[in-house]
């Protein structure tokens, strides 16, 4: 999702520690946001032998603030394909936009802030499967990777334009571990990698200043969108195990929620 920014300053603000910011000040705009409204999507996508399943679905409660959703994918080979070869995939994707409509009474310059608090859990794991080498194969390969990625986006829409004021990419989380091994000429090569952006999580602010015409209609919209990857390959072997890459944004301590807005 990429958004453009127009004449308006844009400012992120990361905070990890959950209590550094304390109560909201008065006069801002709390939950219930009974005028917002929410569009969700959830897919998955199976290649081979794999699953996916969107576990709990985007959603969003107007009443508390609090929206997410989790899924789970996997992948395993094929029993018939042990010992030849091929590949299993299984993608799990969701996506929450979040949209409020904001009171701008005078036009001119004002100042938009929307708290936001973001936390998740994303699990993955490899199969730790033994690669075997078909014994008629004068060389072999076994590789696997799990994955789980996602953005947080924020943004102002003029709604009388139909243009972006403001956008921002408040928060981008990606945890990802893979796996190989091949042989050949009676040598076995071995390579494993995983790294975690996993840090953008706590109380996130988005300040957008710029000038407003009172006389338009502004929308404060929040985008979540994650993907779960599961994903085995074998050539010429036997490989018995299975990939698992998950996303918690849907039970209680791990969800997107909007604390609160203000505009001045």
């Amino acid at each position: 999702m990429v958004l453009a920014g127009v004449a308006v300053t844009v400012v992120i603000l990361l905070m990890l520690a959950p209590g550094g910011w304390g109560a909201s000040p008065k006069g801002v705009l709390k939950a219930p946001y009974s005028s917002s409204s929410a569009v969700a999507s959830n897919s998955t996508t199976i290649l081979g032998c794999a699953g996916a399943k969107n576990l709990a679905g985007a959603g969003w409660n107007a009443s508390t603030g609090v929206g997410g959703f989790s899924e789970k994918a996997r992948a395993w080979v094929c029993p018939r394909l042990q010992g030849i070869g091929g590949a299993s995939s299984g993608v799990a994707s969701s996506s929450l936009v979040i949209s409020l409509p904001l009171s701008i009474s005078t036009s001119g310059k004002h100042a938009v802030v929307a708290h936001w608090s973001l936390a998740m859990t994303l699990p993955v794991f490899l199969s730790n499967g033994t690669c075997v080498v078909n014994a008629t194969a004068k060389s072999a390969a076994c590789a696997e990777y799990a994955e789980v990625e996602g953005d947080l986006w924020g943004a102002i829409f003029d709604q009388t334009t139909a243009t972006y004021l403001a956008s921002a990419h408040l928060a981008y989380f990606d945890n990802y571990t893979l796996g190989s091994n091949s042989h050949s000429s009676g040598k076995w090569y071995n390579q494993s990698y995983s790294y975690c952006i996993c840090s953008p999580q706590g109380r996130i602010a988005f300040h957008a200043n710029g000038s407003f015409n009172a006389s338009h209609t502004y929308v404060l919209t929040g985008y979540l969108e994650a993907d779960a990857t599961a994903w085995i390959s074998t050539s010429h072997a036997t490989f018995f195990g299975t990939v698992v890459a998950a996303a918690n944004i849907a039970t209680r301590g791990n969800q997107l929620v909007l604390l609160w807005v203000s505009v001045t």
